[in-house]
């Protein structure tokens, strides 16, 4: 992979091995320009100084009864655009449609 110095590495990774691969890829002394995760462990990937170029998908929808806890408030509020970080939000309208 070095050699090939791809511009995008499509990783189809379950949990940790996405951290485990650019770990080993650091190691190696590259780092890939850009790459997406299929199925990562997302808050790991996200803390991981090696996962800095790193896109991957989720499964969060903010619906009930997902966001009713307070400690899920933050990430309700991350993805409907009112994060507090300063950085814009991404919002995924849900799928669901409202019970009649």
């Amino acid at each position: 992979m070095k050699e090939a110095n791809a511009d995008f590495l499509w990783v189809g990774s379950l949990g940790l091995e996405s951290n485990l691969l650019l770990e080993s890829l650091r190691k190696l002394d590259y780092t890939p320009k850009n790459s997406f995760h299929l199925y990562p462990a997302p808050g790991p990937l996200a803390l991981s100084p090696d996962g800095d170029k790193a896109l991957c998908s989720t499964f969060l929808e903010p619906d009930e009864p997902f966001m009713t806890p307070a400690r899920h408030e933050a990430a309700r509020r991350g993805v409907q655009g009112e994060g507090d970080q300063g950085q814009p939000a991404l919002h995924a309208p849900s799928t669901r449609r409202p019970a009649a």
